[in-house]
């Protein structure tokens, strides 16, 4: 079962303008080709990665690098010992770190559905979405992989 993380908005930002530079760059005579390629390259990049953890029945998970779906590092994961997954609501803020609203102090507030994994008083937050309905659903098909007490709250 694969997870799928959120990626920020920053690498979409910056990847999108990359890849626009690129397109103007190729008009251009007075830019290298290998400058052309890198700007494209590393957009694309950018634009194209995705972390995923995938957790599995026989007890040993992977988190994965991707790039554009396809694993390019997967790594194993420390044990997953959870006492018990509970999906819930919850409210997450983040500062913008860049542009002009940075300089007001701004902050953006998202309110989302995790799952998370607790082991006493430590938790984990595997997933991250805005749908009740598939937060329930995913908490309770890892609940079954890793036969643990499942709490769904809404």
């Amino acid at each position: 079962m694969f997870f799928k993380q959120e990626k920020p908005i920053t690498p979409k930002v910056l990847g999108f303008i990359l890849l626009l530079l690129t397109a103007v760059s190729l008009n251009s005579t007075k830019v290298p080709l290998s400058q052309i390629i890198s700007m494209g390259a590393i957009g694309s990049s950018l634009l194209g990665y995705s972390i995923s953890y995938e957790i599995c029945k026989e007890g040993v998970h992977f988190k994965h690098l991707k790039l554009f779906g396809l694993t390019v590092l997967k790594t194993k994961l420390k044990s997953l010992n959870a006492d018990v997954i509970r999906a819930f609501p919850a409210s997450f803020k983040s500062n913008f770190n860049w542009g002009p609203v940075a300089a007001m102090g701004k902050q953006n507030r998202t309110d989302k559905y995790v799952i998370r994994l607790f082991e006493g008083s430590r938790h984990f937050t595997i997933f991250k979405t805005s749908s009740f309905e598939t937060a329930s659903t995913r908490a309770k098909m890892l609940g079954e992989i890793l036969q643990i007490t499942t709490e769904v709250r809404k």
